[in-house]
């Protein structure tokens, strides 16, 4: 492999042109944002390169966690960098939260966020998991700050559940107060959407009766949903999700929802490629007796593990359950 190039650091004029073009006074924008080249998050206007492999090892591990959709420890999110902060500046225009999430500072876009099709379909309590991690990545895209999911911690935060300073508590750096304030208000917007929710759900009201700060609506919707927020977040783990009426692809999905509460309440990193885990998967499922004799023996040849692994482990059950023998038909 070649010699990896670290590039120069900001100037002290670099480092002011960039917060001078990420933060004008009005934060809409007409312009589409552009994808780079250097990194799979999505940016618009002053950018420098960004090298992954540059970062300090604590926070390249993090980092890589999170790309790759693994389980956020909650002693992991409460644990300072080597830094001794929650966040880790990359830059003049990146900031490296707590769980690994990469936030890009670019020109705030309203107009394309707006556009945006982040509707929540599932007000469950897992569904509104899955719906916020998505809102998520649409705010960051477009140059909106969402405080991650998983970042969210007990006792923490006020109103909005984040804070912003200097402190080796803080979420975000002092400079990023100006920026929040003025995010707060467009996000309210977006959630005000008379489409954002189910017709009759509770989120609505719930993001009314926030007075105008998209943040703290943020907060309000998680509050029954999130275990940051639950007085005894032990209680939400007890037992696996079932499948009962659900698809096996929304089971497979309500199973995941729970691994990572797992993870984050209890510090438990263990997912479906165990097979122990896969054992209490498929004796959850709908038709448990059948998927346990199809696919038993083969489960345990090593070469064909990868067909019980990742996405791939919803295509095969489907295989099974569509064949000719299976009591789903």
């Amino acid at each position: 492999a070649g010699a990896i190039t670290i590039p120069q650091p900001p100037t002290a004029q670099q480092l002011a042109t960039a917060f001078a073009a990420a933060y004008p006074s009005s934060t809409a924008s007409t312009t589409a944002p552009t994808t780079t080249t250097t990194s799979s998050t999505t940016t618009q206007g002053f950018s420098f390169n960004f090298n992954h492999n540059a970062l300090p090892s604590d926070v390249a591990t993090r980092y890589q966690n999170k790309n790759k959709k693994g389980l956020i420890l909650g002693s992991t999110v409460r644990t300072p960098y080597a830094n001794t902060f929650l966040y880790h500046l990359e830059g003049s225009d990146k900031i490296i939260l707590s769980d690994g999430t990469l936030f890009i500072i670019q020109t705030p876009n309203e107009k394309e966020l707006m556009k945006a099709q982040i509707a929540c379909d599932d007000d469950t309590h897992a569904g509104v998991r899955a719906w916020y991690t998505n809102f998520v990545q649409a705010c960051h895209d477009y140059g909106f700050y969402a405080h991650p999911l998983w970042c969210f911690r007990p006792d923490h935060g006020g109103d909005r559940g984040f804070s912003i300073g200097n402190d080796a508590t803080d979420d975000l750096p002092l400079r990023m107060d100006i920026a929040i304030s003025k995010m707060a208000n467009p996000i309210f917007r977006l959630l005000s959407k008379k489409d954002m929710f189910p017709k009759n759900s509770r989120l609505h009201s719930i993001v009314r009766s926030c007075d105008g700060d998209g943040y703290k609506a943020i907060k309000s919707i998680l509050f029954k949903s999130h275990p940051a927020f639950y007085d005894q977040p032990a209680t939400l783990i007890t037992t696996y999700p079932r499948q009962r009426d659900l698809t096996i692809l929304e089971y497979y999905k309500l199973f995941l929802d729970f691994e990572q509460l797992r993870a984050y309440i209890a510090d438990i990193s263990v997912t479906l490629d165990d097979p122990a885990e896969l054992d209490i998967f498929i004796k959850n499922a709908k038709y448990s007796s059948y998927l346990n004799r199809v696919t038993r023996d083969e489960r345990r040849i090593r070469s064909l593990a990868y067909k019980y692994r990742g996405s791939q482990l919803i295509e095969t059950l489907d295989k099974y359950l569509l064949a000719p023998d299976s009591p789903a038909l």
